[in-house]
């Protein structure tokens, strides 16, 4: 976005669609919401996946 750090507050409530941060939080939502429904096989340590996204965030940068 320009360069501009984008942080979350009162001018900046709703993130931008690519905001990288907004992949972290929201396929993590995603993962434990199918773990509680049944839909996933296989149980995550959420804590751990966030891990992992935001590792992926920074090599990809």
């Amino acid at each position: 976005y320009g360069g501009v750090e984008l942080e979350f507050g009162q001018n900046y409530i709703i993130p931008k669609p690519f905001d990288p941060r907004v992949l972290i939080w929201e396929a993590s939502a995603v993962a434990k919401a199918a773990m509680d429904s049944g839909v996933a096989k296989i149980k995550i340590d959420m804590d751990k996946y966030r891990e992992e996204l935001e590792a992926r965030l920074k090599r990809a940068k």
